[in-house]
């Protein structure tokens, strides 16, 4: 019979499940006798949590950053933090009991903080002593929320996440840094020939450098004024637009190109093959959620970062940029400098790729896996296939 290793996610941005998924695939992949089950722990709860929680998530990032970011602040606050786990826990205890009760796994894995709380009662209520593994998804600079039960094992990404979990009184024994979980996809590279196919497939240069603007799928803040920059350049390449669900920003766009007869662009929805066209582009103006930041580099594009959450993503840019790996910049015509500085001067181009190479980035989907299976005994039954 096989162990059934319960992943609990919420859907507050990709940054949550991207990893679980990862995680869960080579787990599928690579050993028998267990199985993943991705479980989003909002799924048996009333509607209005999803759109409060939820949407409210994504609404305010987008079109509300400031608020999103004063919010973040108070959740730095112990006293407002233990006021949000507390409310959302009498919201949702049960169904989390409930999903407990009938999956009844053999190991737990929390990727968002806002379910530690819920999961830990549940499991005393129930009175399981099942493992329990909190996998801190914010990589660089974690809030206090992650780490209020300080008596739970912890697998963080940073020796800076290790450090403020440290100061937040979490013993070290009780914390493990890893390399940051990817898509399984993240840990080759395209060959030049497979690069070659692709872009013949979607109708891309071959010759000319390609600018791609990826802003997940809510699209990229400030994306057609970007667009407006670059093709003023005049320069010889071409820019490729994903704006994710956001038609508004397709439509835009798509008018802007059309009315000025506009040739060197290409704008793109919702897509399945971000992977093929990262590998296939030079320079990647993005925002800085954690695996996109991540992706980036592991694909050793330049990143241009013209956005970020503060103080959530504060420390993915600085990772960035004290590390001399790419840039930061929220003005569209500096951003447009740095592209055309970036493609005119090969020699400045090829010393950030120096950079990125030189940090010796891995995908850290495989040993996550193997943490997680080995986690809380030997494990001697497991068939490493």
């Amino acid at each position: 019979m096989k162990q059934k290793l319960l992943f609990f996610y919420l859907h507050t941005g990709g940054g949550h499940l991207a990893p679980a998924k990862a995680v869960a695939q080579v787990v599928n992949e690579k050993y028998e006798g267990y199985e993943v089950l991705l479980q989003d722990g909002f799924e048996k709860s009333p509607k209005f949590i999803s759109n409060l929680i939820v949407d409210g998530y994504k609404n305010l990032q987008s079109y509300a950053p400031k608020i999103y970011e004063i919010l973040y602040a108070l959740n730095k606050n112990k006293v407002f933090t233990s006021s949000t786990i507390n409310n959302i826990h009498k919201i949702i205890k049960y169904d989390i009991l409930d999903i407990i009760e009938q999956q009844k796994p053999d190991k737990i894995v929390i990727f968002h903080s806002f379910l530690i709380k819920p999961i830990i009662k549940a499991l005393k209520n129930l009175d399981l002593n099942i493992p329990v593994i909190v996998v801190v998804t914010d990589p660089i600079t974690p809030p206090p929320i992650w780490f209020l039960n300080k008596e739970l094992f912890f697998v963080v990404f940073s020796k800076q996440a290790k450090k403020y979990a440290l100061e937040e009184g979490v013993k070290e024994e009780n914390i493990k840094i890893l390399n940051f979980p990817l898509d399984g996809k993240f840990s080759k590279s395209l060959s030049e020939k497979e690069k070659l196919d692709f872009k013949i497939k979607n109708n891309l240069p071959t010759e000319k450098p390609i600018v791609l603007l990826l802003g997940g799928a809510d699209g990229l803040p400030k994306g057609k004024k970007i667009v407006k920059r670059l093709v003023e350049l005049a320069a010889d390449i071409h820019i490729v637009v994903v704006c994710g669900r956001n038609k508004e920003l397709y439509y835009k766009i798509e008018k802007y190109i059309s009315e000025k007869n506009i040739s060197n662009v290409t704008v793109l929805g919702y897509i399945n093959y971000v992977y093929e066209l990262m590998q296939s582009s030079d320079i990647v103006i993005s925002k800085c959620g954690a695996s996109t930041f991540m992706e980036i580099l592991l694909s050793k594009k330049v990143p241009i970062i013209s956005s970020y959450l503060w103080e959530q993503e504060k420390g993915n840019v600085e990772f960035i940029v004290d590390n001399d790996m790419g840039f930061y910049e929220t003005s569209t015509k500096k951003i447009a400098k740095i592209v055309n500085k970036l493609i005119s001067n090969r020699e400045f181009y090829e010393e950030i790729v120096f950079n990125i190479d030189k940090a010796k980035l891995k995908n850290g989907n495989k040993e996550l896996a193997d943490f997680i299976i080995n986690f809380g005994g030997n494990n001697e039954d497991s068939i490493d296939k």
